[in-house]
């Protein structure tokens, strides 16, 4: 998903221009969305820039809402699959903790599954984000957040 450009384009004009009713979640995967644009550009400055940005806002979503379990789960995916030389990793093991303690109150049965399969395999699909998923097959107006 993130490797098209378009389709990450297309998330992140829809996350940006539409309110959702859960200011932290959504700052949530404005986060993730801005880290994941940073993949399309060439300058290797400007791709940091925009990962360190992105992980900036969804480092503040978590402060705002240290208890969402899906915020966590978020940046618990971001930490698997980035490389260590981005030094985005310190919260990998509390974040797992966190989720595994508090798996049973996720409703989301796709989250819930997705969550798993992190777990046993320690490293998150391509395609782990159930919400942005949503996003490209419903209207955003209707997703659950």
């Amino acid at each position: 998903m993130f490797t098209d450009e378009a389709v990450c384009d297309r998330l992140y004009t829809r996350i940006t221009t539409e309110k959702l009713g859960n200011e932290p979640l959504q700052q949530g995967y404005l986060g993730v969305l801005t880290m994941a644009k940073g993949t399309h550009k060439i300058n290797p400055f400007s791709r940091l820039g925009t990962f360190n940005d992105g992980r900036d806002i969804l480092e503040a979503a978590i402060v705002t809402a240290p208890n969402s379990v899906e915020l966590r789960f978020l940046r618990f995916a971001i930490q698997v699959n980035v490389p260590s030389i981005l030094g985005y990793g310190e919260e990998r093991k509390t974040d797992k903790s966190f989720i595994e303690a508090r798996l049973h109150e996720v409703h989301d049965e796709t989250m819930r599954k997705r969550n798993d399969r992190v777990h046993c395999t320690g490293r998150c699909p391509g395609k782990s984000l159930a919400i942005l998923f949503a996003l490209m097959k419903k209207p955003v107006s209707a997703t659950v957040w």
